[in-house]
């Protein structure tokens, strides 16, 4: 594979996602339409989830078949971390892609009753390599919703996108052996997921702005952190269609969790199913 072909598959990838989800992406936002904006920022969504990876991969795909590392299999090894983690990007951005996509065709959001502790913990060991690398002082409280976790959710989307989402944002924006919290409480009749991060506090137009992914402003919350906002905006999204709420703050309102550091809190708001009424 050679870099002329690279650049024609990422290329192609790019067109294929701004020209399928372009016209749906326009809903985003109630500001005046801004096609060539909109249309730039899809583009980015590309590069920057896509490409990139998709390059590394075909990148260590080249060097793998070069003499030395053929004749090496110990350096051949070195690549697969790289080439899996670049896999599991790409995995996750086109799942928030066909949650999204679902989105515009309500049936296609598969409504149930589901417990959220096991989906809750599910997603704490999917994230435990990824606090592992950055040696995250991780600590969760869910035992206040134990007999009352029961919600009409997408257990699928909803623990992909939401769950796993939220906490991902929360490590990767917090420094080098940050910590990171998750609690889960009741607060009338809804269940409350709470992840609250150390780190930068997020400025207030960039707060504004975290749900809308045609918001162009670089925000570097931690060194070589970015992001396109699609992920937060497709959470929100499918959070409201499950009748619940997405809330971030930053700083956390509380002052008790500023003094311990804390920077942003992200709060899920789901209605608890009341037994005693069905």
């Amino acid at each position: 594979i050679h870099s002329a072909g690279i650049i024609m598959i990422v290329s192609l990838v790019s067109f294929v996602l701004a020209s399928k989800y372009l016209p749906a992406a326009m809903q985003f936002s109630d500001e005046p339409l801004n096609t060539s904006l909109k249309f730039k920022s899809l583009i980015r969504i590309a590069c920057h989830n896509i490409s990139n990876p998709l390059t590394l991969i075909l990148g260590s795909c080249q060097l793998i078949r070069l003499e030395q590392y053929r004749n090496d299999p110990k350096k051949t090894l070195e690549f697969w971390p790289k080439i899996e983690n670049a896999s599991e990007a790409i995995s996750d951005i086109l799942t928030t892609i066909r949650a999204y996509e679902a989105l515009q065709a309500p049936t296609r959001i598969m409504m149930r009753r589901a417990n959220l502790i096991p989906l809750i913990e599910d997603s704490i060991l999917s994230c435990r390599e990824q606090m592992g690398q950055k040696s995250i002082n991780f600590s969760s409280d869910i035992s206040a919703i134990e007999g009352r976790d029961q919600v009409f959710i997408d257990p699928h989307f909803f623990s992909l996108c939401c769950l796993r989402k939220l906490l991902t944002n929360a490590i990767y924006y917090s420094p080098e052996q940050g910590k990171v919290v998750l609690t889960a409480s009741i607060h009338e009749q809804n269940l409350v997921i709470s992840i609250l991060n150390q780190g930068s506090v997020i400025d207030e137009e960039t707060l504004e702005n975290l749900y809308n992914f045609d918001f162009m402003k670089e925000q570097i919350r931690s060194p070589g952190a970015k992001g396109t906002g699609f992920g937060l905006s497709v959470c929100k999204l499918l959070t409201e269609t499950l009748n619940g709420q997405l809330y971030i703050q930053s700083p956390p309102p509380h002052s008790e969790s500023v003094s311990v550091g804390f920077a942003t809190q992200a709060s899920l708001h789901l209605p608890v199913i009341d037994h005693s009424q069905i």
